[in-house]
C-alpha cells in the first residue's frame, strides 16, 4: 500500500439531512476517483457504504462508514454519515475526526433540520466547509432562490464555484465560474467578482493587484483558494445530479 506524508492527506466528512443525497455523491466520487469499478446506487442496494442489510433494506444510511480514493497523488479518507435524527449522534461524532466538513444539500428539499444543525457544529469546531447542492435533475428547482436561502441561512460568505447549466430532466451539467474561457457572460460577471474578491482577501500579493485593477490569473487564484476556504473566509457552493455522477 503506498504511504502518503501528512500534507497529501485529506479528510472530508459528507453531513446534512437525510436522503439529501451524501451516499450517492460518494458513490459518483469513488467512481469518478477509479476507486470502484461501477457506479453503486442506493436504490438498488449496491452502494459501497450502505453494505448493512438494514440500510440495503431501508435505502438509508444508519452507520457511519470510512471510505477512501486517490485523486490527483492525494489520498481522500471520507466518512459518509446518516442523516436522520435517530442515527445523528454518529454524524456529530465524525466531524472530530476531520478537519472538512462537506455540507449536502438536496436542490429538491433545501436546507432542513439537520442541515443546520451540521453546519453550526462544523462551523463552531472551525473546520472547513464546503456546500454541495444535489438532485439538480429534480423538479421545481429554481437555483437562484435556493442560493439565497443558503447564504440567509450560513452566511455571505457561501459563494458558487459552479452555475448549473439548466435543471430538471434539462439539467445538462456545470460551469466552472473560475475557469470560464474567453469574455464572461453578463449574468456570470457578478457571481465571478464576489468570489475573486473572497479569494484575494486572504493573499496581500493578489489581494493589492485586484484594487489596482489588474487582471489576476486563474493559477494565482488557485494558489489562494485553500487558503481562503481553510480560513472560512469562502465556502465555495458546487452541484451536481450524482445518480448521473455529473
Amino acid at each position: 500500500m503506498k504511504q502518503y506524508e501528512t500534507k497529501d492527506i485529506r479528510n472530508v466528512s459528507f453531513v446534512g439531512h437525510g436522503a439529501s443525497g451524501k451516499t450517492s455523491l460518494v458513490e459518483g466520487i469513488l467512481f469518478k476517483a477509479g476507486a470502484t469499478k461501477r457506479l453503486g446506487s442506493v436504490d438498488e442496494g449496491t452502494s459501497v457504504s450502505d453494505f448493512d442489510p438494514e440500510e440495503k433494506e431501508r435505502k438509508t444510511t444508519i452507520d457511519s462508514s470510512v471510505l477512501h480514493c486517490n485523486w490527483q497523488g492525494r489520498e481522500i479518507n471520507i466518512i459518509d454519515t446518516p442523516g436522520y435524527q435517530d442515527f445523528i449522534s454518529g454524524s456529530i461524532s465524525a466531524l472530530s475526526a476531520v478537519e472538512t466538513a462537506l455540507i449536502v444539500v438536496a436542490a429538491t428539499s433545501g436546507i432542513q433540520v439537520n442541515t443546520q444543525k451540521m453546519w453550526n457544529i462544523a462551523r463552531e469546531a472551525g473546520l472547513a466547509r464546503m456546500v454541495v447542492i444535489t438532485k439538480m435533475d429534480g423538479e421545481n428547482i429554481d437555483f437562484p432562490v435556493l442560493l439565497d436561502s443558503i447564504q440567509n441561512a450560513f452566511g455571505p460568505e457561501c459563494l458558487p464555484l459552479m452555475l448549473p447549466v439548466g435543471h430538471g430532466a434539462g439539467f445538462k451539467g456545470v460551469v466552472d465560474i473560475l475557469n470560464l474561457p474567453g469574455e464572461v457572460p453578463g449574468d456570470v460577471k457578478d457571481s465571478r467578482e464576489k468570489l475573486i474578491e473572497a479569494i484575494v482577501s486572504v493573499c496581500d500579493e493578489q489581494l493589492e493587484k485586484y484594487l489596482e485593477g489588474q487582471e489576476i490569473e486563474v493559477e494565482k487564484l488557485k494558489g489562494c483558494f485553500s487558503t481562503a476556504i481553510a480560513s472560512g473566509s469562502i465556502v465555495p457552493i458546487l452541484c451536481c445530479e450524482n445518480k448521473k455522477s455529473l
